[in-house]
């Protein structure tokens, strides 16, 4: 998780203002597209807490 939030920090250095993710979790017996590996909303989260301006969503 470290190494995504690093990520953020970086892509937030370069002007990024906006963070997309996908809502479907996991790869679940009935959805046959993988999703990001952490909950989207925790990942949410985790990345308010190291960004300024970016601006999350679903």
């Amino acid at each position: 998780m470290e190494a995504r939030l690093d990520a953020l920090r970086h892509a937030e250095a370069i002007g990024v203002i906006g963070l997309w993710l996908r809502d479907i979790p996991t790869l679940g017996p009935r959805c046959s597209e993988a999703g990001q590996v952490c909950e989207p909303l925790t990942y949410i989260a985790a990345s308010v807490g190291v960004t300024r301006y970016m601006s999350p969503g679903t």
